[in-house]
């Protein structure tokens, strides 16, 4: 955790941040376009001009990214930051923008460089995609320019994620890329783990507790893949993959609860069931769910809920520690590196807090020590049934051994008995 939060600090303080109506001469490094915005509300697809009448509009900083509680704020949003170059003008720049809550269209000087989703006809949206958009150099020039975004909510949701960035095009790309390359890998990790014990659980288990870890950290491994821009990869709807993904999360805890009952040997709970219904419920709506304003529902219930499986494992690897450490040493570990996490995306899930994801590094460091248990068991296993085969052996050297002392009595028996009958016949 401590690398993880040394690394934002680090890519944080890379930025070289600037506010809008100032003049930009170096590009060097990426610039964060933090204040002196100008923003509004409603929609006029003129206000994309540079020469707009724009000084009654709000100033705010950036970034915005919130849930209005006491408003219905759906609709059109519109972001105005005026930028000055100098007379040598710089080449091949672009813009990131971060995650931008729902739809978007984006201008440079009056002119559409980029969008993601649509708004008319029908109303496309993509929550998770980074917007990234290229400034063609035909379009910038000495003096003002103006960098203007086209917004539309669909839910209580709205803004942007973090504060935009303007720089040469292939910074901004690589500093996007490697944003995604820890989940990335983790993501992969998690998906090897669990075809590791599915086959262990095939070869050979005592019971469905591999099994139900093997697919645990496979749908964790699809869940983080589908966090990074991976998911641009596997689906090209992104609803689907949105709601594909609601499916995975709520998956998680109900998986995680049934092996670790079985695991144990444990008798279930009526509760647990109870448990496992109301997260089938959300599973089934999440799958056919398409739209943002379903989306945070699934998602407030899912946080909610999510006290209630935790504090059943907590528990009960209290109760199991104290009978036997030595079963639940690296499950306990696990999940005390894991706790913290989840509580920390469940608040960002739940809009009371802004940090960067942290999830992936906790479900890591937990499969990592489960998968350190969960061996120690396949060897402890297989050693006693390597005993029981050499007790099996053994067993049947004895039965083999009296079998040939009792047929070699019995023949010696039969060829005295011969000898008699020929002795009897030929007297």
């Amino acid at each position: 955790m401590k690398k993880f939060f040394l690394l934002f600090i680090i890519l944080s303080f890379s930025l070289h941040s600037e506010d809008c109506n100032t003049l930009i001469s170096n590009f060097t490094k990426p610039i964060s376009l933090k204040g002196g915005w100008f923003f509004t509300r409603g929609d006029n697809i003129d206000w994309k001009e540079v020469e707009t009448e724009d000084s009654r509009w709000q100033r705010i900083g950036l970034p915005d990214y919130t849930k209005e509680q006491d408003k219905r704020p759906f609709g059109f949003y519109w972001y105005r930051c005026p930028i000055f170059l100098p007379d040598e003008l710089p080449t091949t720049l672009g813009v990131s923008l971060g995650k931008i809550r729902d739809a978007d269209e984006v201008y440079w000087n009056g002119v559409l460089i980029g969008k993601t989703g649509s708004f008319q006809p029908n109303i496309e949206v993509d929550i998770e995609k980074e917007r990234n958009y290229s400034i063609p150099d035909a379009l910038l020039q000495s003096g003002k320019n103006v960098l203007a975004i086209r917004v539309y909510a669909t839910t209580r949701l709205h803004g942007l994620a973090i504060s935009p960035s303007i720089g040469k095009e292939t910074d901004l790309y690589t500093k996007n890329l490697r944003k995604h390359i820890f989940p990335t890998i983790s993501g992969f990790v998690f998906l090897s783990m669990g075809i590791f014990f599915i086959i262990g659980s095939l070869v050979r288990s005592n019971n469905q507790s591999n099994l139900l870890f093997s697919l645990f950290s496979i749908f964790l491994g699809l869940y983080t893949l589908l966090r990074t821009n991976f998911r641009y990869q596997l689906f090209q709807d992104f609803a689907f993959s949105y709601s594909f993904e609601l499916v995975l999360l709520f998956s998680l805890p109900v998986l995680f609860v049934n092996f670790l009952t079985q695991y144990l040997e444990l008798k279930r709970k009526w509760y647990t069931y109870l448990y496992d219904l109301f997260q089938g419920g959300l599973i089934i709506y999440a799958y056919f769910s398409r739209t943002p304003d379903k989306w945070l529902i699934l998602i407030d219930l899912n946080a909610y809920f999510l006290f209630l499986p935790t504090l059943y494992v907590i528990l009960i690897l209290y109760k199991f520690y104290r009978i036997t450490s030595k079963k639940i040493r690296y499950i306990l570990y696990g999940t005390i590196g894991l706790i913290p996490t989840v509580i920390l995306d469940t608040l960002r899930a739940l809009e009371f807090i802004s940090i960067p994801p942290t999830l992936h590094f906790g479900f890591l460091f937990f499969l990592i020590n489960i998968s350190i248990q969960l061996s120690e068991e396949m060897v402890i296993s297989y050693k006693n049934f390597q005993k029981q085969e050499d007790e099996l052996l053994k067993m049947e050297r004895v039965k083999t051994n009296f079998l040939f002392n009792v047929s070699s009595e019995i023949r010696e028996y039969l060829d005295k008995a011969i000898i008699l009958c020929r002795e009897i016949l030929i007297g």
